[in-house]
């Protein structure tokens, strides 16, 4: 799937044989003595309104032609040779128009490759966002013992995809945790979870404690500080 530098290099050589395109077209019309006007211009390239009249590069190329026109002298000609010239004309048209059919198409193929990359990346987060939904929101409390409410307590938590969270001060009850692993780290206490289930425990690891939520965690999760270490 293309990215977004493939799609402006792509957009940029599409703009780029328009203008290829535009500047036969209006060296025919003055080798013709045709009047420059956006009729003739569309009627020989097959080229939009909205190119013509939008594109700098465009409109500058149809006003040199507007000046060159003015001077140009077309050379005398024969009924013959003008009639061979017409022939030469209607088969130049052609391939013009048909090469910008072609642009065309390619143009319409990066837009549903850029259209289909969106739509991809909705769903994408859309599913994600279902997801979250989904998933619990479980309250960690954490209870001291022979600590009071006003204690003044600090340690921090960290989940597997690198969140933490750090109850500092005298909130001790935590939101936003769901299923998982979690570290708590801290040097000066002991903990303890309460009522552990088969699938909801901790564990310790040096100065550190693994927390495991699973499914049979409930709502509300209960650490109990142990006394200083």
């Amino acid at each position: 799937m293309p990215n977004n530098d493939k799609l402006l290099e792509k957009r940029k050589e599409l703009s780029e044989e328009k203008l290829k395109t535009l500047q036969v077209g209006l060296e025919q019309l003055i080798t013709n003595g045709q009047e420059i006007t956006v009729k003739n211009i569309q009627s020989i390239t097959g080229l939009s309104r909205s190119f013509l009249y939008q594109n700098k590069k465009a409109k500058a190329l149809v006003e040199g032609a507007k000046r060159k026109s003015e001077v140009f002298i077309g050379p005398a000609t024969s009924p013959t040779k003008l009639h061979e010239d017409k022939r030469v004309e209607r088969i130049q048209s052609v391939e013009l128009k048909r090469k910008l059919h072609e642009s065309y198409v390619l143009q319409s193929e990066i837009l549903g490759q850029e259209n289909y990359r969106i739509k991809k990346e909705l769903e994408d987060k859309s599913k994600y966002l279902e997801e979250l939904k989904s998933l619990p929101n479980i309250k960690c409390h954490f209870v001291g013992r022979g600590f009071t409410e006003d204690d003044y307590v600090s340690f921090s938590i960290a989940s597997e995809d690198g969140s933490t969270y750090n109850p500092v001060g005298t909130d001790r009850t935590i939101q936003g945790f769901t299923y998982g692993k979690y570290i708590i780290s801290s040097k000066g206490y002991e903990f303890s979870l309460l009522n552990e289930k088969p699938e909801t425990y901790l564990r310790q690891n040096g100065n550190e404690y693994m927390l495991f939520i699973g499914k049979d965690s409930g709502d509300t999760i209960e650490i109990e500080f142990l006394n200083e270490m």
